[in-house]
C-alpha cells in the first residue's frame, strides 16, 4: 500500500474521482495518508490522522517511503499559527503554512522539517506550550479563526465547517477526534447543564428527534464561536443559540461534551 503526504498548503478531498464531485474534507500542509485504490489521475486515500477516506488528484501529492511515513507518524510538531516556510534552494517562492497543517521530522534548533526529500524552514518558531495544553489554547486557537467562511467539506483558514472547525482546532490541541459530527459527540464527557460547562467544552446542536448537525466551541458564560455563514461568536443558552440580526434561535442545544485531555489551567471565567 503507497503511503503518501500533502506537500501544498491544502488539497481537496472529494467523494469521487472527478473534479465536478462533493469536497467532503481537505488535507492540509504535511498531512499522511495511505493510498488503498487509483483511478486513472486519482488516488483514494485513507487519512493517517482520522482515517477519513476520499479521492485526492494524484498531481498534487507526494509519495513517500514507508520508513518516512512510519517515522513521520510519530515525530511531527503541529502548528498552531499560520507561518510561511521556505526552501533553502528557493527563498523566493514560500510555503504557506496553515493552523493545523503537519510539520515532520520539526528541529526547534534551526526551525526545520521535512517533506519527502526537501528540507523547509519556517519563518518563525511555533508557540510550544510550556506546561501541557489548556482549555484556554482551544478558545485563542477557535478565536484565530474569526470570519473565515463558512464552507462545506473545509478545516482551514480559507473555509471551514462544523466537524471541520472542532477537528482542527482540537488537532492544534494535538487531539485526535474524527472530523464527523456524530462520532465527534462521543469524544469526550457529557455536561449535563450549561451553566456547568467550561470555556473550551465543545457544543452540539440539531432538531430534536434528528441527528446532530451543527457545533461550536463555548468560550466563555453566554457565548459560543462557530462556523454559521462564517466564523463567529454568538449568544447561547440553554435552547440554544441566539443570532442578535436575525432575532431567533438558529440552532438548538442538544449536547455539550468536555474532552478530558485539556486541563482547564489558565481559564478565565
Amino acid at each position: 500500500m503507497d503511503k503518501g503526504i500533502c506537500p501544498v498548503t491544502l488539497l481537496p478531498i472529494r467523494s469521487e474521482p472527478s473534479h465536478q464531485s462533493e469536497m467532503t474534507s481537505v488535507l492540509l500542509f504535511g498531512e499522511l495518508f495511505e493510498v488503498t485504490e487509483t483511478r486513472e489521475n486519482w488516488l483514494y486515500i485513507k487519512c493517517e490522522w482520522d482515517d477519513f477516506r476520499g479521492w485526492v488528484e494524484e498531481s498534487g501529492i507526494l509519495l513517500v517511503t514507508p520508513a518516512f511515513f512510519r517515522e513521520a507518524c510519530d515525530m511531527n510538531v503541529i502548528a498552531r499559527e499560520h507561518h510561511l516556510a521556505f526552501e533553502y534552494s528557493k527563498p523566493e517562492h514560500p510555503y504557506r503554512i496553515l493552523p493545523g497543517s503537519s510539520l515532520p521530522f520539526y528541529r526547534p534548533d534551526n526551525q526545520s522539517f521535512s517533506i519527502g526529500q526537501k528540507t523547509l524552514k519556517l519563518d518563525s518558531q511555533p508557540v510550544m506550550p510550556i506546561n501541557g495544553l489548556t482549555a484556554e489554547d482551544a478558545t485563542k486557537a477557535a478565536l484565530m479563526f474569526m470570519h473565515t467562511p463558512y464552507v462545506w467539506g473545509g478545516r482551514s483558514l480559507f473555509g471551514i465547517d462544523a466537524g471541520g472547525f472542532i477537528q482542527v482546532i482540537l488537532k492544534i490541541c494535538r487531539i485526535r477526534v474524527s472530523r464527523n459530527l456524530k462520532d465527534q459527540v462521543n469524544a469526550g464527557t457529557s455536561v449535563h447543564f450549561l451553566d456547568e460547562a467550561k470555556p473550551g467544552n465543545l457544543l452540539f446542536f440539531g432538531e430534536e428527534n434528528e441527528g446532530i448537525s451543527h457545533a461550536g466551541i463555548l468560550m466563555g458564560p453566554g457565548q459560543v464561536i462557530h462556523p454559521y455563514g462564517k466564523v463567529r461568536i454568538d449568544r447561547i443558552d440553554h435552547h440554544g443559540i441566539y443570532n442578535e440580526n436575525r432575532l431567533t434561535y438558529t440552532h438548538h442545544l442538544r449536547t455539550i461534551i468536555s474532552i478530558p485531555a485539556l486541563s482547564l489551567q489558565g481559564v478565565k471565567e
